[in-house]
């Protein structure tokens, strides 16, 4: 590129990196308050089974969302629940708590794929064997 070439865009290139710039740091999302915000999330996790006992169906259905983004579904083959995904700040933070079972070899290991805050049966307890019936749907 010839140096006239470059002397002729160069200003117009730098223009729009800085309008670019200008608009990814409108873009940006952050939180004013990191602390607060993981106070809040350690104090939540902390007293999640009696919230979600205390709570209304649409309230379930925000703590739902808030812990399992990906959602939960149920498995008709294996007539189980099962969760994608449980939200990083609540594995994180059950990852530290030291939820660690030992397997059949005797070695320690973090029960990351689990559900920090439910039995393995899941959020309501399994009722086929008692009922023989199955639902899809969580009840509230």
């Amino acid at each position: 590129m010839s140096q006239e070439t470059f002397d002729k865009f160069y200003p117009r290139y730098i223009k729009e990196r800085e309008n670019i710039a200008a608009q990814l740091d409108k873009c940006k999302l952050g939180i004013s308050n990191p602390e607060e915000a993981i106070q809040y999330a350690l104090s939540l996790s902390s007293k999640l089974p009696m919230v979600w006992h205390s709570s209304d169906a649409g309230m379930k259905e925000k703590l739902q969302k808030l812990i399992f983004p990906e959602g939960i579904v149920y498995d008709r083959k294996n007539e189980a629940l099962r969760t994608g995904k449980v939200n990083e700040v609540f594995a994180l933070i059950a990852s530290l708590s030291g939820n660690s079972t030992s397997n059949e070899k005797g070695t320690n290991h973090t029960d990351d794929d689990l559900s920090p805050f439910a039995d393995q049966t899941g959020l309501e307890p399994a009722t086929s064997a008692v009922t023989g019936r199955h639902s899809n749907q969580l009840n509230y």
